[in-house]
């Protein structure tokens, strides 16, 4: 990927879901700060956070 691609992390809620995703679990700030670290290991540029958690 190009150093020049930005790297938006997008954490899964409800809200616009329809269908049988009604019934996942919601992704929580510690998963996503968790999955953030694991991938920080393999890709160098900066990575945008969710800045909402429902």
């Amino acid at each position: 990927m190009p150093e020049s691609v930005n790297i938006r992390l997008n954490a899964f809620q409800h809200h616009g879901v329809v269908g049988e995703a009604q019934e996942w679990e919601k992704c929580s700030k510690g998963e996503m700060e968790r999955f953030h670290a694991r991938l920080s290991q393999f890709v160098s540029r900066p990575m945008t956070m969710p800045s909402v958690y429902v």
